[in-house]
Formats: C-alpha cells, sequence, structure tokens
C-alpha cells in the first residue's frame, strides 16, 4: 500500500503543479539510518538463506520498523511525517505486545485468496506474522484486518496504522514536490517588494 501512496502523492503533486525535479534536491537527514533499516529488513531472510541458526529473526523485521519511525521523528518537519510517525507507533505497540510479529487475520487472508501465505503461517515459515488466535486483546483492531474492495487491484490485509503511514507517505510526497512553488511565490515576494525602493 506504501507504493500506491507514493503514486498518488506523485499524481496530486502533478496536479497541482509540483515538480518532481524536486526530489533531486530533497533535504532528508539520517539517509544512513535508511540504509541499517534496509539490512535489518533482509537480514530474516539472509539467515534463512544461509541457514544460520537463530531463535527470533522477527527481531530484525522489529528492529528495522524501529529504526523507520526514529528517521521519521528526525525528519518530523517534512510534511506528512507526523501522520507517518503515528502510524508507525501503532504497528510497533502491536507488534511488540505479540512476540514482535504483526497479526494478521487467517480468515480475511483466505477470503482475499492469500490462501498460500495463510499456510505458510501456520506452518511457521513465515516469521514476521501471527494469527489472531494466538495474538493479543488489541489485535483485531490494530493488526492486518481490513480488507481492501474488490476493485482493487491487489489482494492484501493492511491495519490502521498502515492506513496512517500511507496517507502520511502521500503528503510527504506531493508536499516535496510543492516546495518549489513556495519558495519561487517567496522570491517574487521579495524581488517586488525591493523594487519600489
Amino acid at each position: 500500500m506504501f507504493v500506491e501512496a507514493v503514486v498518488l502523492g506523485l499524481i496530486i503533486g502533478v496536479i497541482r503543479n509540483g515538480r518532481i525535479s524536486n526530489f533531486y534536491e530533497m533535504k532528508f537527514k539520517a539517509w544512513g539510518l535508511i540504509v541499517v533499516a534496509f539490512l535489518s529488513f533482509v537480514a530474516p531472510y539472509i539467515i534463512e538463506i544461509a541457514h544460520i541458526p537463530f531463535d527470533s529473526p522477527q527481531l530484525f523485521t522489529f528492529a528495522a520498523s524501529v529504526i523507520t519511525l526514529l528517521i521519521a521523528l528526525i525528519n518530523l518537519s517534512k510534511p506528512g511525517m507526523k501522520l507517518f510517525l503515528v502510524g508507525g507507533l501503532l504497528n510497533i505497540v502491536i507488534m511488540a505486545l505479540n512476540h514482535f510479529m504483526m497479526p494478521v487475520n487467517l480468515d480475511a487472508m483466505t477470503q482475499v485468496g492469500l490462501t498460500s501465505l495463510v499456510e505458510s503461517i501456520q506452518e511457521g515459515s513465515v516469521m514476521n506474522y501471527i494469527g489472531l488466535d494466538g495474538a493479543q486483546f488489541l489485535s483485531p483492531f490494530l493488526g492486518k484486518v481490513i480488507i481492501l474492495p474488490t476493485w482493487y487491484p491487489f489482494n492484501q490485509l493492511i491495519s490502521i496504522g498502515d492506513i496512517i503511514m500511507s496517507v502520511g507517505i502521500m503528503f510527504l510526497v506531493q508536499g516535496e514536490m510543492l516546495l518549489y512553488s513556495s519558495k519561487k511565490r517567496g522570491t517574487m515576494l521579495s524581488f517586488t517588494y525591493k523594487s519600489k525602493f
């Protein structure tokens, strides 16, 4: 859903006469942490491929989420970052309550056609998901339990946190695209003011 949020943000930005080229000059702090978050996210898969014994590989995925929120906190002045942080915190809380895994509605997954994923979760081969049956009391509200409409092109479940984070990403993308317009207006006003003297 995050990719769709980026695309929607780009579309809104273009409609509002924003500039995609602004991303080349984007001032974003803590780029190094983004690399660390990515490495943490892929670490469980590397461990599995390399057959390295590790009891709780989901800790790496959880760490990646925490680092991502730290990046959002560092860049809190950016448009949409407050929403992204709130949504991410909701996901982090429910994961922390469920052995660092995201609770999912397995029946809903089957309903949208994700049968093979459901079987993998039940077998324990998916390290970062847990069914609602073994999850904590807040899971039916904060877990991945929301089914997207049938007209949506992708079959997936999302959480409330995912929705809030996606809205934040959308605001971030279109906000960055509009920075040039606001700077340009500010420069024009300054020039007009000086020309009066």
